[in-house]
């Protein structure tokens, strides 16, 4: 991380007075503001164990600067010392067990830039911990009485630093321990400056029944109402002596429901490279409650170390599971195995979250009950200048970038079948939903349908996204909130490399599998066309050492399509069946590489069954049917048949030669 600007415009100070556990989480939340925020100082002890020190020095190697101070010091005299450091124009104080709101910070940084005469812009609190449901404290717009009667702007909000220059800084004489802070705000009022209320969430502030509420003592508010009136007497009259006392919480706002919780599963492998970042944006969500699951599949690097610094650090639960190597597909299972939550949101290692990734896709998910899966758009980055030249890696952005815009229609909320029945369903780009980083799932969905498909080396994703399609409704937010990083480390780029970047165990078992019996006829049909024409390619034109795999499934597909003919009704009977259908017959018809195979001994078997039912056929339907079948095979007019059985057989193949010239 790179702090360095010419312009100090935004200091983030961060004071830390033994909330070691929240530390992470507060720096976590700066970091989702980094393009706001050029300056972050960190404040704590002059006295650490040799751990916090450890923290303290990799945070000063990612360019935050460090200030130690006295324990004797109180919060006034860590700000003032800490601001006296800070070389930003703006100044945004905020305290360990805290968190920064990322989305807004930008709003409350343009209303100073463009209008001199605010010196304060403050916006409302979301409380939180485990001892308070989430809710708004929605503060008043700014009046003096205001100030005075509804008792206070939380301190971590963004003033000038001029504005504490010219207040001569925070109070330190102050009688009661948090007073400071509304001395303060009353400072900058008798000062004339104005103040701006955002009526947005700034700050999320952490509820710790265990610290103590200082201002409870009535004596303490005595004196520091006292204090103020004396400092302040041309606006603290007599008649504000009632003033409600300070409060850590406050009794305002509004109840929003608990969140539900939502389990974030990272599979890692060997991800010391990524993992570090991946994980920040998880802890940079703006959602709560959070919890981490990560199933590491055999990592030989430090990828496991990395993680367990994580989880020193922060409130919010991380899993680490390490166990022997499953794959992929099988990785993932099993975090969402371990997982808790009402949700499921998949993190892949190299790839990342924006701040509110999670809050959005929740947002829709929790609209309709009926909704399996929601998914967004994703951008596609380039992690290094060898990625930015590489030929492959350029064809996968330039191909895949916007693949969400390949449905023909997409809705906010829409019913799976919907897509299902796409015309565009199954063209490039096959994948119109996108990676796993991108989506966000209903945990009960996956324990009835099941998860990811190891049998499948391609496509799991897709497979699994099409049966949640095919039993519920699908959520949509039309905006980036996750990067899918192109390297040449990852699957997609291998898979590539090795030319097995389409996956035939994926379209045969679109078109076979009795899981997608929901699935259109037509989606069908065009699955056994596609996996027919790759299937095809790659036995006529790869290497003999990959041939003997793909004869044995042409052979398959043979044995498939020759039972399709056998089994099909007299009333779905037709000569002329549908181009799909047409497509994989006529490549079959025609391929003389595969014709020249000697029949198994199997394959012998089959053909010699055909021939028998020909024989003792009572119609010329069941003829007419097996000889379609029976056509597939090699020198199958070699066998003697009647006489009328011979002109069914002429006639037929005179039709697929037709066909065959037509092209179709």
């Amino acid at each position: 991380m790179n702090l360095d600007r010419t312009e100090i415009n935004l200091s983030v100070i961060v004071i830390c007075q033994n909330q070691w556990e929240f530390l992470w989480d507060a720096i976590a939340s700066v970091e989702a503001c980094l393009e706001n925020v050029d300056e972050i100082l960190i404040v704590t002890s002059l006295f650490l164990n040799p751990d916090e020190e450890e923290f303290l020095n990799y945070l000063s190697d990612r360019g935050y600067i460090i200030c130690q101070f006295d324990d004797n010091f109180n919060l006034a005299n860590l700000l003032n010392s800490s601001i006296q450091k800070a070389t930003g124009k703006y100044i945004f104080p905020l305290l360990a067990q805290n968190t920064i709101d990322s989305n807004h910070l930008i709003d409350a940084v343009e209303i100073l830039d463009k209008i001199p005469e605010i010196g304060v812009v403050y916006g409302d609190i979301k409380l939180f911990g485990e001892s308070e449901k989430n809710r708004i404290q929605s503060l008043p717009d700014f009046s003096v009485v205001q100030l005075i009667r509804e008792n206070f702007i939380n301190l971590s909000s963004l003033f000038r630093k001029q504005v504490w220059e010219d207040c001569g800084g925070f109070d330190v004489n102050i009688p009661t321990q948090t007073g400071y802070e509304w001395e303060f705000w009353l400072s900058v009022a008798d000062k004339n400056w104005e103040f701006f209320h955002l009526s947005e969430v700034l700050l999320n502030q952490r509820v710790i029944l265990k610290q103590p509420n200082f201002e409870n003592d009535r004596e303490a508010t005595d004196q520091l109402v006292q204090y103020l009136s004396q400092k302040y007497p041309q606006i603290y009259t007599s008649n504000n002596s009632n003033i409600p006392q300070p409060q850590f919480i406050g009794e305002t706002g509004v109840l929003i429901p608990k969140n539900p919780l939502v389990s974030v599963c990272i599979p890692t492998f060997n991800g010391v490279r990524f993992i570090c970042e991946a994980i920040s944006s998880i802890l940079s969500q703006t959602y709560s409650p959070l919890e981490i699951i990560i199933s590491d599949d055999g990592s030989t690097d430090n990828t496991i170390e990395i993680a367990e610094s994580f989880r020193k650090k922060t409130s919010i639960k991380i899993f680490i599971f390490s166990h022997e190597p499953l794959g992929l597909a099988e990785n993932c299972n099993f975090a969402i195995s371990q997982a808790k939550g009402k949700y499921i949101k998949f993190l892949f290692q190299d790839d990342l979250l924006s701040p509110n990734c999670i809050t959005e896709l929740v947002k829709i998910a929790e609209q309709d009950e009926e909704i399996g899966l929601v998914f967004s758009p994703r951008e596609m980055c380039f992690v290094d200048e060898v990625a930015e030249t590489d030929p492959d890696l350029i064809s996968v952005y330039q191909d895949f970038q916007n693949i969400h815009q390949g449905w023909s229609s997409l809705q906010p909320i829409q019913r799976g079948e919907e897509l299902l029945s796409d015309p565009h369903l199954l063209k490039h780009p096959i994948n119109k939903i996108g990676e796993p980083s991108t989506v966000l799932i209903r945990r009960e969905v996956l324990d009835k349908i099941g998860g990811f498909d190891p049998q499948l080396n391609q496509l799991v994703d897709l497979d699994l996204w099409l049966r949640i399609l095919g039993g519920y409704k699908v959520g949509f937010v039309n905006q980036v909130l996750s990067y899918f990083r192109l390297h040449t480390q990852q699957k997609t780029y291998q898979n590539i490399a090795e030319n097995v970047s389409t996956d035939l165990k994926f379209y045969h078992k679109l078109y076979c599998d009795p899981v997608y019996d929901f699935l259109p006829v037509s989606v069908r049909d065009r699955a056994v066309c596609i996996y027919t024409i790759n299937l095809n390619h790659f036995y006529l034109y790869f290497s003999e050492n990959s041939s003997g795999t793909f004869l044995e499934y042409l052979r398959q597909l043979r044995q498939e399509v020759a039972n399709s003919w056998l089994t099909l009704p007299p009333e779905n009977f037709n000569t002329k069946p549908s181009n799909s259908f047409k497509t994989v017959y006529r490549i079959l018809l025609r391929n003389k590489r595969l014709r020249a195979e000697p029949l198994t001994e199997s394959e012998q078997m089959f053909v010699k069954s055909i021939v028998n039912e020909i024989d003792n056929s009572s119609t010329n339907f069941k003829t007419t049917r097996s000889i379609l079948a029976l056509m597939l095979y090699p020198n199958f007019t070699q066998f003697s048949f009647n006489p009328d059985r011979i002109l069914i057989a002429k006639k037929l193949d005179k039709d697929i030669r037709d066909w065959m010239k037509r092209g179709i």
